[in-house]
């Protein structure tokens, strides 16, 4: 599915897949409402551009988790923690969140699973399970960040190239569990 371009910020707000919320205009905004998606069964990329500062609350669907990162020049605060490119929200299934950005926000989503989260969680020794369960803002490298973009930038790009590239259930699972 091709970039969907919206007129205005109500139906890009709704389009939003794993997350129910509200989405307010606090700025000036003359660009064009931006979404692309790419669903891959248990996992959906998202890659959205604001076109306008905006207040957002809401939270993701039950046995949903997502990812946020904030693309740089975003100025995104959640839950009262700027992020930076060191940085990225992690969202657990029913938790709200509060945000806010300065300038039109462009933004990389992830939205995972449960049962493809736990599948993947039960894989790493020592993982603090109970803790996905949080939502918080979590403190990285930029380098870990930036390879979290660039995968999901890269699957954007192969489907630019290759339409037809997640359409069997193979590749899907294979890029949605290594997401996870």
């Amino acid at each position: 599915m091709p970039a969907l371009i919206f007129p205005d910020f109500e139906a890009y707000s709704n389009s939003v897949k794993g997350i129910d919320g509200e989405m307010r205009v606090t700025g000036r905004g003359d660009d064009a409402w931006l979404l692309n998606c790419l669903e891959l069964g248990e996992a959906t990329l998202l890659h959205g551009i604001d076109g306008a500062p905006v207040h957002y609350h809401g939270a993701p669907h039950d046995r949903h988790f997502g990812v946020y990162l904030a693309l740089p020049g975003s100025q995104t605060t959640l839950d009262g923690q700027l992020l930076g490119e060191d940085s990225f929200t992690w969202l657990a299934p029913r938790v709200e969140l509060h945000g806010f950005t300065r300038v039109p926000a462009r933004f990389l989503g992830i939205d995972l699973g449960e049962r493809l989260l736990m599948e993947q969680a039960a894989r790493v020794d020592g993982l603090d399970v109970p803790r996905l369960y949080r939502t918080g803002t979590i403190t990285t490298t930029a380098a870990m960040v930036g390879h979290v973009t660039a995968m999901v930038q890269r699957a954007f790009d192969v489907r630019e190239a290759r339409p037809d590239a997640f359409a069997e259930a193979g590749p899907r699972q294979a890029f949605a569990a290594q997401l996870a």
